[in-house]
């Protein structure tokens, strides 16, 4: 078939079929910019289902402007010059919707699991446009693999979130849908979409699904693989999600935030895409993490100079905290009672007042550049060993 136009657009060729109508790739006639275009066909025009989640789509993204989301340039109606031009390709009077056009397919084309920086990524940019959409009070309820695409993040984001047909208008605070009506995809779905309880879409919603695709991305499964509608909509309602195993070089806590996506109740996953993207940036890899190793200590008398006799340890470790207040969520204890405490990544120096032994030298008095932390641990009976650490 020989290319013909549609509109401003230059038809190539069909790149796609879906139940309601088709994909097809084309360019604009002056511009040269390449794009998708999305044609409803008659037979889905006589359906009103179809044609509702064809207006769906349309006034959805229209109302979205931000790089994590698929462009809209174009909307219109097929003429009958045409459809005659088509060859019959192309039905007369039927919608259509002009998209940017991304070559690198979709994220259901990648192989699992991926490595943590790339993972990260994804989702910190899936994050960013649903966090956009939320924003205008619009839910997707359809987020999945083949629903997010791959872009050249120098466009200003790795991805785009495509397929808004079945969005919801969440803050409407109404539906039309009839009640307990059931849409998305049933393997990401959340469970409050299997119910059809549509006064509980909202972002959780798509937080949910997010969280199955998180699930997918670190494990190469889905989170609930029941062969049949019926058991895999009561396991989404009740079982819990299986445990996560995830390659070496992702961080120990990624599972429970996976987990805390896949809650069953939307009261208990994090209340906003900012929310789960600020507990994700926290998240430091095992396998990445900086290696430390104590290359200068002192041995801090537990009733010397500092005057910290009570409590040695402990002192310490609040003196440290008050130093290093940016850090103080941060503190960790490692090890077992009086075994050791150290500052995370971006650490803080040894508070100026804690001296060591004889020479009373300050610990705080030289901050050299490179130094990452503290830690302290008992030296016998003599008091605590204070040691900084560097990223190594």
């Amino acid at each position: 078939m020989s290319a013909f136009r549609l509109g401003s657009f230059e038809i190539l060729h069909k790149a796609a079929s879906g139940g309601m109508g088709d994909i097809w790739r084309g360019v604009h006639a002056v511009q040269d910019v390449p794009v998708a275009i999305k044609v409803l066909r008659q037979s889905g025009m006589r359906q009103h289902d179809f044609a509702l989640v064809f207006r769906r789509e349309v006034q959805a993204v229209a109302q979205l402007d931000h790089p994590g989301i698929i462009t809209l340039f174009d909307i219109g109606e097929v003429s009958d010059a045409t459809a005659a031009a088509s060859g019959g390709a192309l039905d007369a009077h039927s919608p259509y919707l002009v998209m940017e056009y991304l070559e690198r397919g979709s994220l259901e084309s990648l192989t699992y699991p991926l490595p943590w920086a790339r993972t990260r990524e994804i989702l910190m940019a899936v994050l960013d446009g649903l966090a956009h959409a939320h924003a205008r009070g619009i839910t997707h309820r359809d987020l999945k693999p083949a629903n997010i695409l791959l872009a050249d993040p120098s466009t200003g984001s790795p991805i785009r979130l495509t397929d808004f047909g079945i969005a919801f208008p969440y803050r409407e605070g109404r539906s039309t849908e009839a009640e307990g009506t059931v849409s998305g995809t049933p393997t990401y779905m959340a469970p409050e979409q299997f119910m059809g309880a549509w006064r509980d879409f909202g972002p959780r919603t798509d937080l949910y699904a997010l969280g199955c695709i998180a699930f997918e991305l670190a494990s190469g499964r889905i989170p609930f693989r029941q062969l049949d509608l019926v058991h895999l909509g009561m396991a989404h309602l009740e079982e819990p999600p299986p445990a996560l195993q995830c390659p070496p070089d992702y961080p120990a806590d990624f599972a429970a935030w996976v987990m805390r996506l896949l809650e069953k109740a939307p009261a208990d996953r994090y209340r906003c895409c900012a929310d789960a993207a600020g507990a994700l940036t926290q998240l430091v890899p095992s396998a990445s993490a900086p290696s430390r190793s104590p290359v200068v200590s002192w041995v801090l008398p537990a009733d010397g100079a500092a005057g910290r006799s009570n409590g040695g340890m402990r002192r310490v470790v609040d003196d440290v905290r008050t130093c290093g207040r940016a850090q103080q969520a941060g503190t960790r204890r490692v090890g077992g009672a009086g075994r050791g405490w150290q500052e995370p990544p971006g650490g803080v120096a040894v508070p100026a007042h804690a001296r060591a032994g004889p020479g009373g030298t300050s610990l705080g008095q030289a901050r050299p550049v490179g130094w990452r932390g503290v830690g302290a641990e008992p030296h016998g009976g003599r008091g605590l060993v204070v040691s900084r650490y560097r990223r190594g």
